[in-house]
């Protein structure tokens, strides 16, 4: 159970970075444009 959390926490944290680049990457592609 203890090593679901962890990997479920793991996706988790790459999931919000990914977010954060794909919002970063709209912005700029805004700002190009």
């Amino acid at each position: 159970m203890l090593e679901h959390d962890k990997e479920q926490a793991a996706l988790e944290k790459i999931h919000a970075d990914i977010s954060r680049i794909y919002a970063e990457r709209r912005k700029l592609n805004a700002e190009a444009h």
